[in-house]
């Protein structure tokens, strides 16, 4: 019996291989297909990013889209008039920062031109701007610095 086994076995094996071959190349064609659908795909994002820095829209890493204002609204909120109010009213980017409710890198973007203000925080920033120098006190006390004895200590 056992001879009869091991000669079915060594058949089916013998029989199975062409079989087993066709299925290996067909997998191997499917696989170089999918590696020329991933590289289209990366030479299409790679097109696109391209595309939308062109026309603005960002498209940088991490697929934010850089906001645009156009009109009167891009030179009320153009960087150096939101430097300059800062500068008016006397604050740090930090409170300026709390007193809008953002955080200061948000202020840090929007006065070197790569962000603009959210809506709500333009609507702030103008209510700032037609009271003058008179800001609201910022949330929070501020944060004061140590004597210079006490720093070198």
């Amino acid at each position: 019996m056992p001879r009869f086994a091991a000669a079915l076995r060594s058949e089916i094996r013998r029989l199975s291989q062409p079989e087993i071959g066709k299925l290996v190349k067909s997998i191997e064609g499917l696989r170089r297909q999918v590696e020329d659908v991933a590289t289209q795909a990366r030479r299409n994002g790679r097109a696109l990013a391209r595309l939308e820095r062109r026309r603005g829209l960002g498209g940088g890493r991490g697929g934010r889209r850089r906001a645009r204002l156009t009109g009167p609204e891009a030179r009320a909120f153009a960087p150096r008039a939101l430097r300059a109010l800062r500068a008016r009213l006397a604050m740090s980017r930090v409170r300026f920062a709390k007193l809008l409710g953002v955080s200061p890198g948000s202020i840090f973007g929007w006065e070197k031109g790569r962000t603009v203000p959210g809506r709500s925080s333009r609507t702030l920033i103008t209510k700032l701007k037609r009271e003058g120098t008179k800001a609201p006190a910022a949330k929070g006390s501020p944060r004061r610095r140590k004597p210079a004895a006490a720093r070198r200590a």
